[in-house]
């Protein structure tokens, strides 16, 4: 940890104190933001119209591409020079969510647990309160 610092300890504890407000609205604004995202977006997909209210800019439901999900055992049957070299390079890895899920099943044991690895990141967070 570094030493310099470009601010006083009081700024530091008014800026503490303005973040843990932040975060606090940021909690509520969310819990009340899902329910409206969902109803809203269900009126338009059922209406098929955006919401024209006047001031404000059309709203209405656009599409998000999500991430592609590879067949990994078509790949390995049907091209195994290039599935291996995959491997090998670190470009298969494992869904922890499913591999937990297939655990919890009794479809698997927790074996592949002992080869894997993580790491971890600084977050900035508040103490739990008492």
């Amino acid at each position: 940890m570094t030493t310099e610092t470009r601010m006083t300890a009081r700024e530091a504890a008014e800026k503490a104190v303005k973040y843990k407000a932040l975060k606090e609205a940021e909690a509520v604004l969310n819990a009340e933001l899902a329910p409206l995202n969902e109803a809203l977006k269900q009126y338009i997909l059922d209406t098929g119209e955006p919401i024209c209210v006047e001031g404000q800019p059309p709203l209405r439901v656009k599409p998000r591409g999500t991430s592609t999900t590879y067949d990994a055992k078509s790949f390995a049957k049907n091209e195994t020079h290039e599935f291996e070299r995959a491997l090998e390079m670190g470009g298969v890895t494992f869904n922890g969510k499913v591999m937990k899920a297939l655990v919890d099943s009794g479809q698997l044991t927790k074996k592949y647990e002992q080869y894997g690895t993580s790491g971890s990141t600084n977050v900035l967070a508040f103490d739990k309160e008492q």
